[in-house]
């Protein structure tokens, strides 16, 4: 359901910092770890390809796309009509040096920082599969054996922090977009309807994700409330 979407930034923002933190107690729960504030954005999430230019959503189909993992990534891919295929991130040069892949869905900043585009990547779709975040996990047992003050300079630190690596990171895919366009890379950014016509497309798999995942359904109803789903 987030597939494609293009919040206005200031609700965005407000939006993610509500949501984290319900996920934030889940991860405190499951894995013993303090989250210490919100969290770090890292950028959109696109899809790169080598020798084919995406367009539409018909020319997904039967194209090896690396993602970074997960059941969702892998299953989007699929239901484009992709073969979502997962290749640890050093040798992703190799595999499309050597035609194992024909693309990779990840965002400008680490197609620019690996130089991708010299291992054969000539077009990017801006098609915003997702956002990349980062969570501030804390071992729960150290986190317990700092004093209250530095727990407290700890919190107010990380939350200083927060909107600076936000400015940051926006700032570098700016940047790095522009690099790889100086290099010969081409990107193409489809309509807000067009993207919402291919989200229609992949929508059907949501539910079973959803259940199969064991996503909170608490979460799930906020997110739909938030997209006017």
């Amino acid at each position: 359901m987030f597939f494609g979407q293009a919040v206005p930034e200031d609700q965005y923002l407000k939006f993610l910092d509500e949501i984290s933190k319900p996920v934030g107690r889940n991860l405190e729960k499951k894995i013993k770890v303090k989250v210490v504030g919100r969290v770090f954005v890292m950028g959109f999430d696109n899809t790169f390809t080598a020798n084919k230019k995406i367009t539409k959503l018909e020319d997904f189909k039967g194209l090896k796309i690396r993602h970074a993992g997960g059941a969702v990534s892998g299953a989007r891919l699929d239901a484009m009509g992709a073969i979502g295929v997962v290749i640890a991130y050093g040798d992703l040069a190799m595999a499309l040096a050597q035609h194992t892949i024909d693309g990779v869905a990840t965002t400008i900043k680490s197609v620019e920082s690996a130089k991708l585009n010299d291992a054969g990547l000539k077009y990017c779709t801006e098609n915003r599969n997702f956002v990349s975040y980062y969570y501030p996990l804390v071992n729960l047992k150290f986190w317990n054996s700092l004093p209250p003050d530095l727990q407290k300079t700890f919190l107010e630190a990380w939350d200083y922090a927060v909107p600076k690596q936000r400015v940051i990171a926006a700032k570098e895919q700016e940047d790095a977009k522009e690099y790889l366009q100086s290099k010969g890379m081409e990107f193409f950014t489809p309509s807000d309807a067009e993207l919402t016509k291919w989200r229609n497309y992949i929508m059907p798999i949501q539910d079973k994700l959803i259940k199969d995942l064991k996503y909170d359904p608490e979460i799930i109803k906020f997110c739909k409330k938030v997209l006017g789903m």
